[in-house]
Formats: structure tokens, sequence, C-alpha cells
């Protein structure tokens, strides 16, 4: 049984969908290199009958939460994700009638992609920290992928190679209680007693010729490993080809000034634009320290 949503009662869902569409739209179009123009067409509650609707013979990319491991994923026909699949492998955008092994990976790392790049927006816009990610992605020919009796469907088209692209988000009705809670931080208490509810800030002692320089624009990078390779590696490099650096996914990611660290942190999209966000920096003494050494 379908029911409509009505997002005006259901505001976390809606900029949830929001972030969806932005993140889908980013990350498909950096697999095509054109705008694909993904958007919501319908949001409804439904079974998981209604979920296979339109997309029997299509391809599931399974996902969870990972705290909760509640269930949200992406339905494709098979013409659509295989094009995908094809180009993320550096093709022209060939479409298959069905997945063969490397299609698949291709479609797991689509997947990867978009699931892993949920978190920072949702956390940034919607203050959740939900983490997701990417359990399988197959053939779907019934409804023995989804574990739940209702579901949320998010229904969205696109165009790809001229055509029309439609895919179908789902997730777990169980999420709306993760996305819909108030997240609001309580505001400070009053200082009735003369006491700073936060600690001291550290304070720079400027000397009066560095004070000249403040104006000066300076480059910054963002580092977020680093690899050493042989002259003939480099030289053998090509479209397709991956090097692996010595940072773990799980560390942070590196805010550099003349090759001198100075803050930590993650990477965030901001209107299809990369951002950086700030977790973890050094001290103002040590900063002006580093980029006089």
């Amino acid at each position: 049984m379908r029911e409509a949503i009505d997002f005006e009662r259901e505001p976390g869902l809606k900029k949830f969908c929001g972030i969806v569409t932005d993140v889908l739209n980013s990350n498909l179009q950096a697999i095509t290199n054109a705008p694909l123009n993904i958007n919501i067409l319908e949001t409804v509650h439904c079974t998981p009958d209604d979920l296979i609707n339109g997309y029997m013979n299509g391809v599931i990319i399974a996902a969870s939460e990972v705290k909760t491991e509640l269930e949200i994923g992406l339905l494709f026909n098979m013409k659509d994700i295989t094009i995908l699949a094809d180009m993320m492998m550096m093709g022209e955008g060939e479409s298959r009638n069905d997945l063969d092994d490397e299609l698949k990976d291709a479609v797991v790392e689509i997947g990867n992609q978009f699931f892993g790049g949920l978190s920072v927006p949702v956390e940034t816009q919607m203050g959740k920290k939900l983490q997701f990610k990417t359990d399988d992605a197959s053939k779907l020919q019934n409804t023995n992928s989804f574990q739940s009796d209702k579901y949320i469907a998010v229904d969205m088209q696109g165009e790809l190679k001229g055509a029309t692209l439609q895919c179908r988000l789902y997730i777990d009705e169980g999420f709306s209680s993760l996305i819909e809670t108030q997240s609001e931080k309580p505001a400070s208490a009053p200082d009735f007693f003369g006491q700073s509810p936060e600690p001291a800030r550290q304070t720079a002692v400027i000397s009066p010729n560095l004070e000249m320089l403040m104006d000066i624009e300076i480059p910054i990078s963002v580092r977020m490993g680093s690899a050493q390779l042989f002259l003939k590696d480099i030289l053998g490099l090509g479209p397709g080809n991956i090097v692996e650096l010595d940072q773990n996914a799980d560390e942070s990611i590196e805010l550099v000034v003349n090759d001198k660290v100075i803050a930590k942190g993650e990477v965030v999209i901001i209107d299809g634009y990369f951002g950086f966000r700030i977790k973890e920096i050094i001290s103002k003494a040590e900063r002006i320290k580093r980029l006089k050494d």
C-alpha cells in the first residue's frame, strides 16, 4: 500500500532527501562528466512489494546505517546502472543486460561513493552523526533483499546520455526517528559567577614585523596522504589506475600551509564544491612559529 508523504509534516525527511539528490548529482556527474539534474518525483510510505514495482530484474545497491543497522539502498534499471558502471570503468557508457563480476564491482563502488558521501553533509546540515556503508549489489528478482515490512521510497529522475534516468532510494521507516528528532545543543548557562563557560583561549604574541604581513594572501592545500613510486611506475600511469596512499581512510585529512600541518579535519561538499571542515587545530602561537620556521 502506497501512502504519499507530506514533507511539511516530516521536515527532517525533506532535508535528508535534499542532501540525497545533491550528493547523487555530484557523484554521478563526476562519473559521467555531465550534469544529470536529478530531482525528486515522489516520496511515499510503501511495502517491499511496492518497492520492487518497476525495478524487477534491475539492480539493488543495498546499504545500511552502521550503528542502527537500518536498511537504506538504491534501485536502478539494469540499462541505466550498467551505463554508469561502464563509465565508472572509463568506458563509453555501454549498456548491458546483466551484471558480470567486473560491472558488479563498479556498481558497488558507485554505492560506496554515494553512501560514503552522505555522512558529512547529514552531520553538517542536520546535526546527525550517521554513517552508511554499502553491503552488496545484485540483480533484483524478488523481495528477499528487504528485511522490514514498511519503507520510505523516494523516486528520482534525471537525464543520462540524452535519455531519462530513473532510480529509487529506499529507507527503513524506522529511519524517520533518527532524522526527525531535535538535535539542537542547549544554550550555555548564564555566567552568574564571573566564570567563563569556555576555557580561556591561548593568545599569541605577534611581533610588529609580523603584523605587517597579516594581509598577505597565502595558498593553503589539503593533504589526504602520500605515496612513493618508481619513475617507471609514474610514467606508466593512465586513466583508471589507482595509486594507494599511506593514510588510512579513517584518519583525518590535513590542512597544510608551506608544507606545515596547521589543522586536521574532513572533506565536505558545499553547493557542489569541496570544502574542509576543521576538527582539530594547533594553537595560534604554534601556527605562527611553524610558518616562521
